[in-house]
């Protein structure tokens, strides 16, 4: 299954070729789970402190399906 991918604020380092914020394409079986995705791309799970689907915020339990489109926030420092 085709899944879009946007990696923000510095975790785009994890996946080789892509910028921050820049969609890109991620082939993968189905039934993954959004912890399943953050495992192929090589992101810790504890780097990635917002995952959305389709522009709402998600658990990692969940379950992907072909065409959505994935957003992976780092946590945020500063002050």
């Amino acid at each position: 299954m085709m899944l879009e991918v946007r990696l923000f604020a510095g975790l785009h380092k994890y996946v080789k070729g892509t910028e921050s914020g820049e969609p890109f394409e991620v082939t993968t079986g189905d039934g993954i789970t959004l912890a399943g995705l953050l495992g192929q791309l090589g992101i810790p799970q504890q780097e990635a402190y917002v995952t959305m689907v389709n522009g709402q915020a998600s658990p990692v339990s969940t379950v992907l399906k072909n065409g959505d489109r994935v957003g992976v926030f780092p946590p945020v420092g500063g002050g």
